[in-house]
């Protein structure tokens, strides 16, 4: 290779190596902290860390000790090995999600090659994705998602190579089959998508069956199937009737009871989660195609482009007929749309596009501006007035080397500024997420708890599970209350010395009983746009946010 490709080829490298830091530095102050929380994650969370007290880490269990088989326990393992690390906790329940995002960041960019052989597509792939604020909402959330969509990445990349590379590589068998048996190990039965979309190309296309007999490898096949199998083996001698009724209902039964505006309802959110976070580059692409009079041109994939188009088309279906529709189950898609989307950018001449990147850019920081000015200005009543104007002062420079980058209208430099831009976003809305929305409220209940110094026995809470897990991990222990849905679920007989309630009624009918009644409170996160825009109107953010905060209440027994 001549030395100056090279240079640049290793120049594209480092850049990418650059876009994998600057993902992980956007998206920690999020997942060292309680902010965003998605509902399933308690499960994960509170399963680790009683597998970790118990020693049974083949099967998980909830915060009421009952036996939860929905999901394989892979994504258990992943928070039980950062509570290992970091200790039972929020940044140990979600590291290896963080890293996990670097790693598909890392194969989609090596995917990007392998089909492409294009050092700069490769790391336009991986800025798109690094970019997308699915997936950098994905990478904080310790739910299956994100090593479901690394091993499927990595059984992609593997079957890639049997269907397409020129030259024969040993491990693309290990690859294909291998990270087919993680991600079932992951999310069941879902994860066989990758090899069902192989094998229907094979039929459907006679372009991607040219290397078709690569695909039996027995040693892989043999080695694959045992690894995605034993667990549940396991499970049927240990467990068969809970395995049927948690595993087998919520990915066979519930599946088969679909209703068509379910159906319309799963498509709808499965697209929104695929296109709104891209609108930028489709807006790019599409006025590009417009001005220039032709269609943007995939050809550079070959038969490639099917697979992972394929792939999009099958996950969108796999999902549609889902008992809970939610965007996020496109979330394994991405890579393969970021790719797509750097291959269609750059079949265009790079004059005309540069117009519309430099368009873009331009209206984005614009309207960028504006939004932040409004929201430090409404926000400036909770912030310290150093941190603000130091924060104004850091998204004013970022905003003009923007305008500059669209300026000068260098190609590369304004697709990598666009692909930044959502992580700069991030990093900038965090002091106003937190203002408003921190503390999250599992942490002053479980402050107070460990003031008042009683043993997990003596202490029982009620409510939602999800605050429950909040507080199990800021308590840095596995069981540090028993758990109860409601009041009504008490044994009569026990007295608590202390009773953790959310619900105000439930805390008049413990003071009536004798109980003193502490008031702890968390950030304000049901926000009322009414109530907001009057407490700014106001001036009185602070007293109003304090008034409408999350609150729990602890009952505190007579003699205690």
């Amino acid at each position: 290779m001549p030395q100056t490709l090279a240079a640049i080829a290793s120049s594209n490298r480092t850049i990418a190596a650059i876009f994998v830091v600057a993902f992980l530095v956007a998206i920690f102050p999020f997942a060292e902290s309680m902010i965003l929380h998605y509902p399933d994650e308690r499960h994960y969370s509170q399963g680790a860390a009683l597998m970790m007290e118990s020693g049974d880490y083949l099967t998980p269990r909830t915060g009421e000790d009952e036996v939860r088989l929905k999901k394989p326990p892979f994504a258990y393992w992943m928070s039980v090995a950062g509570m290992e690390i970091f200790g039972i906790g929020v940044i140990g329940s979600r590291i290896f999600w963080l890293l996990g995002g670097a790693a598909i960041l890392f194969v989609t960019y090596r995917l990007a090659k392998r089909l492409t052989g294009d050092d700069e597509i490769a790391l336009f792939s991986l800025a798109m994705l690094a970019g997308n604020f699915v997936f950098l909402r994905s990478a904080v959330t310790a739910i299956p998602d994100i090593p479901l969509t690394l091993f499927m990445l990595i059984a992609l990349y593997g079957f890639a190579g049997l269907l397409f590379a020129d030259e024969e590589d040993r491990w693309d068998a290990w690859l294909a089959y291998g990270g087919t048996a993680m991600a079932i190990l992951t999310k069941g039965i879902p994860a066989l998508a990758p090899p069902a979309c192989v094998f229907g190309l094979i039929v459907l296309f006679p372009s991607c069956r040219v290397h078709f007999r690569r695909l039996i490898a027995p040693l892989p096949i043999l080695f694959s199937a045992a690894l995605a199998g034993w667990w549940f083996v396991y499970q049927i001698l240990r467990s068969s009737s809970a395995l049927d009724n948690q595993f087998v209902g919520d990915q066979v039964r519930t599946k088969l009871e679909f209703s068509v505006l379910a159906v319309i309802d799963s498509l709808g959110l499965s697209l929104a989660g695929l296109l709104l976070p891209v609108l930028g580059w489709l807006f790019v692409i599409g006025a590009t195609a417009i001005a220039t009079r032709r269609l943007p041109d995939v050809k550079r994939l070959g038969a490639s482009a099917l697979l992972l188009s394929g792939w999009i088309a099958l996950n969108i279906a796999m999902f549609a007929p889902a008992f809970k529709p939610d965007h996020r189950y496109i979330i394994p898609s991405l890579p393969n749309l970021s790719i797509l989307m750097a291959v269609a950018l750059t079949s265009f001449d790079r004059e005309t596009t540069s117009r519309y990147l430099s368009l873009f850019l331009k209206f984005s920081a614009i309207g960028l501006a504006l939004a932040f000015a409004v929201l430090y200005g409404v926000t400036a009543q909770l912030l310290n007035v150093k941190v603000t104007v130091a924060i104004a002062v850091a998204i004013a420079l970022g905003l003009l080397l923007v305008w500059r980058i669209a300026k000068r209208q260098v190609y590369a430099r304004m697709i990598l500024a666009i692909a930044a831009l959502p992580m700069a976003i991030l990093l900038a809305l965090y002091p106003v997420v937190a203002a408003f929305g921190m503390p999250d409220l599992g942490k002053p209940i479980s402050d107070e708890l460990a003031k008042l110094g009683h043993p997990p026995d003596d202490v029982l809470f009620l409510g939602a599970d999800i605050v429950a897990s909040e507080a199990r991990l800021h308590s840095g222990t596995a069981r540090p209350f028993l758990q109860r849905s409601q009041l009504g679920d008490r044994d009569p007989d026990d007295n608590y010395p202390i009773i953790v309630t959310l619900k105000p009624e439930e805390a008049e009918i413990l003071a009536a009983q004798g109980y003193r009644i502490k008031v702890v409170s968390g950030g304000w996160r049901k926000i009322d746009p009414r109530v907001l825009l009057s407490a700014v109107l106001n001036g009185s953010l602070a007293e109003t946010k304090a008034r409408e905060a999350e609150k729990a209440y602890i009952a505190i027994a007579a003699d205690q």
